[in-house]
């Protein structure tokens, strides 16, 4: 796979998370993003006075197994949200691992797509 599909690939999963970020409410928020041959690793984290209510279903959505076959169709899906929504399926199959926590009003996504 090109580095730079993977890097475009990357961009919208950003895209996608800021996203989730934003339309809770979540202006501050840190994003660590560590790109290599193997993985891409993208960390964000943000505070919050309470867990969203969509927080659940998010994490629901993003732990899906990941499709390879259909790959470039969820590419070229990822990112195209220009509003509020709630359904991150799309995001959950173009991506291999995820983990998500609450704690002390700190909302923490961090998530892996192997190369």
């Amino acid at each position: 796979m090109k580095i730079i599909d993977e890097q475009d690939k990357a961009k919208r999963i950003l895209k996608e998370l800021a996203g989730y970020y934003f339309d809770n409410g979540i202006c501050n928020f840190d994003i660590n993003v560590e790109f290599n041959s193997k993985a891409l690793t993208i960390t964000i984290a943000g505070d919050i006075e309470e867990e969203p209510k969509s927080f659940k279903s998010l994490m629901k959505d993003l732990s899906l197994p990941r499709q390879i076959d259909i790959d470039e169709y969820y590419n070229a899906l990822l990112g195209s949200h220009t509003h509020y929504h709630d359904d991150y399926s799309l995001l959950g199959e173009a991506i291999d691992e995820v983990e998500g926590k609450f704690e002390g009003q700190r909302l923490t996504i961090k998530l892996v797509r192997k190369q």
